[in-house]
């Protein structure tokens, strides 16, 4: 048993913290370069979610190049209000995009969670959503992580809120 511990507190996880800052403050990463430096090096897949993904985002375009990759799968989760998934699923062609669902009483779930899983191994939580300001202007903060239990965990709960949290969007 102590072995058994004494081995669970030797996992070693990359903990590295994101900052988003307007001009040249930030001086651990930019959320932007870790976004995209991300996304453009996914190689079997991208698992993200943003309340807000407005088409001044960078975002676009490093996600639309993703999916366009042979091998890798796409997911995409934005608030149903704010996060317009029908632009994004016609921006997306090829990637799958889901938005929040409405509760029995036809009031809207909000999804405010921010996050991208790359290759089922890489994590980034964040504060920011995938926005021109939030990318730019805000101060935002985040942590990138390396834990292949935490990602496959987030991709997992995500995927079983599928027809009960999260409804597919056709276009």
């Amino acid at each position: 048993m102590l072995r058994a511990v004494a081995g669970a507190k030797m996992v070693h996880r990359e903990l590295v913290p994101v900052w988003s800052m307007p001009g040249n403050e930030a001086t651990v990463g930019h959320l932007t370069s870790e976004f995209h430096r991300l996304v453009s090096g996914a190689r079997v897949s991208v698992t993200c979610a943003t309340y807000n993904f407005t088409k001044n985002s960078n975002m676009w375009h490093a996600l639309r190049l993703a999916s366009e990759q042979p091998g890798v799968t796409v997911c995409v989760y934005v608030d149903a209000e704010k996060g317009e998934s029908g632009k994004v699923k016609a921006q997306l062609p090829l990637a799958t995009v889901y938005r929040s669902a409405r509760l029995s009483d036809n009031r809207s779930i909000v999804s405010h969670a921010k996050f991208i899983v790359v290759d089922h191994e890489i994590v980034l939580l964040t504060s920011a959503n995938f926005s021109y300001n939030a990318e730019n202007r805000n101060i935002e903060f985040g942590i990138l992580i390396k834990d292949n239990a935490l990602a496959t965990s987030i991709e997992s709960t995500m995927s079983s809120k599928h027809g009960s949290l999260y409804v597919l969007t056709d276009s």
